[in-house]
């Protein structure tokens, strides 16, 4: 009797026992489940946000070009690996001299810059990616090397040729190119109508367009060499050009011509109206 007992005990305790056991499997299992189902969700937010992805990392690129200090874009900033190695994309800096170069896996990297009459330069500080890093911001300046010629471009005003419209996403900056018998050198300016250009090789009467958007000068400039060393800059006014005013006739639906403002209730008018300034803002 006290066999069967304790048989029937030990039964009891087994079954407990194996009860715990798939309760706390369960449990396990549902928690995995849990954060696969939190880390799908975290993968597709930042699929559709990258700016939320970490390891990015965002800066400014300057110049000085003698006494002038200036944002220069359109400069090739990327991450260097351990061995040398470009890893991942080249960014380029905007108008504003800003970049971003987009999320990268913790290590250690060197950020490095590059520019058409500027020395490639390595910030000699290490970055240093951890795996809770969203974004680290750094600001690098560039040495001009010798022929570059730098200025700032305006229109008949006095005004920078640069204008950035968010609302039309329009934006106009200045166009500049430096000719000779032998070569073309082209740049763009920044978000103050500044710009920088090399390399050019010797003193002498270069021609020179500079544009912007629909306005433009071409003339012959004598290079100094106190504007190959930085010392001198190529300041050129733009004339401003004659705004473009479009009217479009009112439509309705159908596409037809509305000639007075009265139409049956319920039709649907459109009446577009657009002007543009080629060296200004376009409004509409």
């Amino acid at each position: 009797m006290l066999r069967v007992v304790a048989f029937r005990a030990l039964m009891r305790g087994l079954t407990y026992i194996g009860l715990t056991i798939v309760f706390i499997f369960l449990t396990i299992a549902a928690l995995q489940l849990r954060k696969a189902t939190a880390d799908e969700d975290t993968r597709a937010v930042l699929a559709e946000e990258p700016s939320l992805l970490p390891g990015r990392v965002v800066g400014t690129v300057n110049a000085q070009l003698g006494a002038a200090s200036m944002v220069l874009p359109d400069v090739g900033v990327m991450l260097k690996d351990e061995n040398g190695r470009v890893s991942g994309g080249i960014a380029r800096t905007n108008s504003d001299g800003h970049f971003e170069i987009p999320s990268h896996a913790p290590g250690r990297y060197r950020l490095c810059a590059q520019a058409k009459g500027f020395a490639d330069q390595c910030l000699d500080e290490a970055v240093v990616i951890k795996a809770d890093s969203q974004y680290l911001a750094y600001g690098m300046t560039l040495q001009p090397t010798p022929g570059t010629v730098h200025g700032t471009i305006t229109l008949a005003d006095g005004s920078a040729c640069f204008h950035y419209s968010p609302a039309f996403a329009t934006m106009t900056s200045a166009q500049v190119t430096v000719k000779d018998d032998h070569a073309t050198l082209a740049t763009k300016g920044n978000n103050q109508g500044q710009f920088a250009l090399g390399t050019v090789s010797k003193p002498g009467n270069y021609w020179i367009t500079a544009k912007c958007q629909g306005a433009s000068i071409s003339k012959t400039v004598a290079i100094t060499a106190a504007h190959l060393n930085g010392e001198q800059a190529i300041d050129i006014a733009v004339p401003n050009s004659r705004p473009i005013i479009r009217v479009l006739v009112a439509q309705d639906e159908s596409g037809r011509a509305l000639r007075t403002s009265r139409h049956d209730p319920g039709v649907s008018a459109n009446a577009p109206l657009r002007s543009s300034r080629p060296t200004g803002a376009v409004h509409g």
